[in-house]
């Protein structure tokens, strides 16, 4: 792991160390707060989607905050391909999915809990599991080290 930059860090005053500390922190209780909010039909709406928002902004900031210190090297980053950006897309067009299916027909999202009855089928809500079901055909197979040092061996003799 030192080899490849790992584990190093600069020289950071502890008055940057704590400000980092704070708003990842804070901006991951925001989150919770938040998604709270936002789930909970009961709660103030001024709750819900602001302080997600809030949350999201003060972790992402306490996130690059404290990766200036980080003084490491990087090793062949994977590039970002369609296949990537497919399995990211899918997973937001879920979450549309079941969102919009929450707000069409929240009674829809939660089965009875009455014996030998069937919950009724929400076409939304199957779209959006169907959706997220896609990524196990979209992303490409993962590459082990060794199939490429036998790829290698293969291509060379």
């Amino acid at each position: 792991m030192d080899s490849r930059g790992y584990g190093r860090s600069a020289h950071v005053p502890v008055r940057d160390r704590r400000l980092t500390g704070a708003l990842v922190i804070g901006g991951l209780i925001g989150i919770c707060i938040g998604a709270y909010g936002v789930l909970d039909e009961t709660v103030t709406p001024a709750l819900g989607l602001p302080m997600l928002i809030a949350g999201t902004i003060a972790a992402i900031a306490g996130f690059t905050l404290g990766g200036r210190r980080l003084d490491r090297t990087t090793y062949r980053p994977d590039p970002w391909t369609a296949a990537e950006t497919m399995v990211a897309l899918s997973g937001i067009a879920a979450a549309v999915c079941m969102f919009a299916a929450g707000a069409v027909d929240p009674a829809g999202l939660q089965p009875s809990l009455v014996p030998l009855t069937w919950p009724a089928l929400v076409p939304m809500a199957t779209v959006g599991i169907l959706i997220a079901a896609l990524p196990a055909w979209l992303a490409p197979p993962v590459r082990w080290p060794s199939d490429v040092a036998l790829a290698r061996s293969v291509s060379r003799g």
